[in-house]
């Protein structure tokens, strides 16, 4: 679906995963707005499979902030 995921170009050539980028962005925003509102220690996780390491760098270049890398 996204060749290997080795480049971000692999996920920026499908706008679908933009409008994901963006989701995604909001969601960062949101956990880091209840954490400074409430003390409370979220953390945001974004995790990826297989090859796909671009995944992350893509979302990171997009405004999704990260606080923990998961790998399944």
């Amino acid at each position: 679906m996204f060749g290997k995921g080795w480049t971000s170009a692999e996920f920026a050539a499908y706008p679908s995963m933009a409008d994901f980028a963006n989701l995604l962005r909001g969601m960062s925003d949101a956990i880091e707005q209840v954490r400074r509102d409430t003390g409370r220690n979220l953390r945001r996780i974004v995790g990826t499979t297989s090859t796909m390491f671009s995944y992350i760098d893509f979302m990171k270049a997009n405004g999704v902030k990260i606080d923990v890398l998961g790998y399944h």
